[in-house]
C-alpha cells in the first residue's frame, strides 16, 4: 500500500461530496427536522403534564390552605362568642389529659374576655403547612391588657369517615422549626425558629444584665459566657443546666401559652431568670471557684439573700421590689459600699462586720437611715426555723443550743423568755411580717430596738456583733 499525502487525502473527499446524490441530503436534512420536532413537541407535552401537575398541586394546596385557615376563624369565632361545643369539636387527640386542658383553656379565655383583658384580633401571622405529613401549624395574635402576643395552633388534616378536615392536635415538637443561634455579646441563645421573637427577648434582657451586674458588685473576675438553651417542652420554670453552671434552660411559652411580640418579657419569666441569676452571680463573686453556702444560722445567710434580692430589684428596674436594706445603705453611703460587703462575707460571717465599713458609729442616727425590716423579717423566721426543727433537720439538743445562741442573757432574763416562747410555740404558727422598727437607747446606754411583728412586739438589743433578742 502506498502511502497517501494529506493534499491527496482531502482531495479524494472532495470527489465523494461532489458525487453525493442531492435526494440523499434533502431526505437526511428532513430526518433531523423530523426527530427534533417529536422532541419539542415531547418536551412541550411533557412540561404540559408537569405544569398540570403542579397547577393541581397547587390548587390543592391552596384549597388546604384556605380550609385551614378557615378552621382558625372558627375557632376565634367560637372563642368570641363562648361556644364550648364548637370550639371542642375543631380539637381532636386520644389523650383525654390534652382534652381537659383545652375545656380549662376555654373557661380561661372566657374570664380574660368577660373582665374585658382579652381582646382576640383573629390576626393570623404565619402559616406553615407540610402537606407530605398532613400538618400544619398557625400563628395567631393576641392582646391581652393592652400587649399584642403570639400564640401557635398545631392542626392534622383527617381523612376519615369520623372527622373530615383539619383538626386542633397537641403541641408538635418536631415541627417547631428548624435549630439556630442567636449570640448577643456573652449570651449565647440556642432556639428553634418558632420561638425567634421570644429568643430576641431572651437575648436583648440578659445581654443587657450581664453587662450590668458585674458592675453593681464590682466582680473579682470576668464573668464566664452564658447560655440559654429554649426547648419546645411542658411549662416549667426557668432551671440551671444539670452539667452546665452557665446554660439557662427555658420552655417555649409557645408550647402552651403566649410570648409577647413586643421584645420584652413577662414580668414573671423576667422576674424568675434574675433571681437565678442573682443567685449565680453573687456565690461567683463570693468565690469564684467554688459554690457559696453560707451557715443558715448566721447574718451572712440574710447578706446573701439580701444581696440576691438588690440584683433583682435593679435587674427589672424597679429596687422597691428588690431590697430596701441594701437601697438605704446605697442612698447613705454611695454605690460601691454593697461591693465592698460582699468582698469580706464568709459563710459566718455576722452583721457587725459588715456594718463596720458603713457604720462605725453605732447610734440611733445611723441606725435610722437604714431600712431594717427585712432583717428583722429574716430574724423572726430564723427563730421560727429552728423551733420547726423538721425545717433545719437538727436534733432536739441543737434546737435549744440555736434557740438561746439567738437571745442576749447578759442581765439574766433573756433565756427564760427563750423558753416561754419554746413552750408556747406550735409547728403551724404562721411567719411573721414586720410592720415597724424602733431603735431606743436604754438607761445603761445600750442600743436596744422595738420590732412589731403583726400582734407579736420583741425587742432586740445590740451585742456587739449582731441584735439578739431580749424579750
Amino acid at each position: 500500500m502506498g502511502i497517501q499525502l494529506d493534499w491527496q487525502i482531502e482531495s479524494e473527499q472532495k470527489r465523494r461530496r461532489a458525487t453525493e446524490d442531492p435526494q440523499v441530503k434533502l431526505m437526511r436534512r428532513r430526518q433531523r427536522r423530523r426527530l427534533l420536532a417529536v422532541l419539542l413537541g415531547f418536551g412541550l407535552g411533557l412540561c404540559l403534564i408537569i405544569g398540570a401537575i403542579v397547577l393541581r398541586l397547587r390548587m390543592v394546596e391552596d384549597g388546604l390552605r384556605q380550609d385551614l385557615l378557615d378552621t382558625v376563624d372558627a375557632e376565634v369565632r367560637a372563642l368570641k362568642i363562648g361556644d364550648r361545643d364548637n370550639y371542642m369539636n375543631i380539637r381532636r387527640s386520644g389523650s383525654e389529659y390534652w382534652m381537659d386542658l383545652q375545656r380549662q383553656t376555654f373557661d380561661e379565655y372566657q374570664q380574660l374576655k368577660n373582665t374585658g383583658r382579652l381582646e382576640l384580633t383573629g390576626q393570623v401571622l404565619d402559616v406553615e403547612m407540610d402537606i407530605d405529613q398532613s400538618r400544619a401549624r398557625v400563628v395567631v395574635e393576641e392582646k391581652v391588657n393592652g400587649i399584642a402576643y403570639e400564640v401557635v395552633w398545631f392542626y392534622w388534616h383527617y381523612t376519615d369517615a369520623e372527622q373530615n378536615g383539619w383538626r386542633r392536635v397537641p403541641p408538635d415538637i418536631n415541627f417547631w422549626g428548624e435549630k439556630t443561634r442567636l449570640q448577643r455579646g456573652q449570651v449565647q441563645v440556642n432556639y428553634y425558629s418558632l420561638d425567634e421573637t421570644f429568643a430576641k427577648a431572651v437575648g436583648i434582657r440578659l445581654s443587657q444584665w450581664w453587662g450590668q451586674v458585674c458592675a453593681w458588685l464590682i466582680c473579682p473576675a470576668d464573668l464566664p459566657d452564658l447560655t440559654v438553651d429554649i426547648e419546645p417542652r411542658s411549662p416549667a420554670d426557668p432551671t440551671w443546666d444539670l452539667y452546665d453552671d452557665w446554660k439557662l434552660v427555658l420552655a417555649s411559652p409557645l408550647y402552651a401559652g403566649r410570648s409577647r411580640l413586643d421584645n420584652q418579657l413577662s414580668p414573671d419569666i423576667e422576674q424568675f431568670m434574675a433571681r437565678l441569676i442573682a443567685e449565680r452571680v453573687v456565690n461567683y463573686s463570693v468565690s469564684p471557684s467554688t459554690t457559696f453556702v453560707a451557715s443558715p444560722y448566721y447574718d451572712s445567710d440574710f447578706f446573701v439573700n439580701e444581696y440576691q434580692a438588690w440584683l433583682v430589684g435593679r435587674m427589672i428596674g424597679d429596687p422597691s421590689q428588690g431590697s430596701p436594706f441594701f437601697e438605704s445603705i446605697v442612698q447613705n453611703y454611695g454605690d460601691t459600699v454593697p461591693a465592698l460587703m460582699l468582698r469580706v462575707l464568709n459563710p459566718d460571717t455576722s452583721l457587725g462586720t459588715l456594718l463596720q465599713m458603713t457604720l462605725p458609729d453605732m447610734n440611733i442616727d445611723t441606725l435610722q437611715r437604714i431600712d431594717w425590716t427585712s432583717f428583722f423579717q429574716w430574724r423572726l423566721g430564723l427563730e421560727l426555723k429552728i423551733l420547726r426543727r423538721t425545717e433545719l433537720a437538727i436534733s432536739e439538743d441543737e434546737m435549744l443550743v440555736r434557740h438561746n445562741a439567738l437571745y442576749d442573757d447578759r442581765d439574766g432574763t433573756a433565756l427564760q423568755t427563750a423558753e416561754y416562747y419554746r413552750n408556747q410555740f406550735s409547728v403551724y404558727q404562721p411567719s411573721w411580717r414586720v410592720q415597724s422598727v424602733t431603735f431606743i437607747v436604754d438607761e445603761l446606754g445600750r442600743l436596744n430596738a422595738i420590732v412589731t411583728a403583726d400582734d407579736v412586739v420583741a425587742m432586740f438589743r445590740w451585742a456587739d456583733v449582731t441584735w439578739k433578742r431580749v424579750s
